[in-house]
């Protein structure tokens, strides 16, 4: 999945804010490797900016995945281009 977050953006888990992308991947990463303890699992991530956000809620127990984004920057229309990478990202990694 796409890892860009805006410039100026703050990138945030349950564990609190996260320098960059790197260093949230490898959170979620090692969270879900040694998922013993479901109050540990890393299962919801997010960055914010000045008009717009992205969640990430994960639930390996259950399979449920939550994907959103949202903010001002969506009006007009502005949510088709997101929509239609985000659809390309999930086709390329169930293929």
């Amino acid at each position: 999945m796409g890892w860009r977050e805006p410039e100026g953006s703050q990138l945030c888990s349950t564990a609190g804010l996260h320098r960059d992308a790197g260093e949230l991947q490898a959170y979620v990463a090692e969270g879900f490797a040694t998922a013993h303890d479901l109050n540990m699992n890393p299962r919801k991530w997010w960055w914010e900016s000045g008009d717009r956000f992205r969640l990430a809620v994960i639930e390996p127990h259950s399979g449920d995945v939550s994907l959103a984004e949202g903010g001002a920057c969506l009006v007009d229309g502005g949510w088709q281009r997101l929509y239609e990478e985000l659809l390309a990202e999930l086709r390329e990694a169930a293929s």
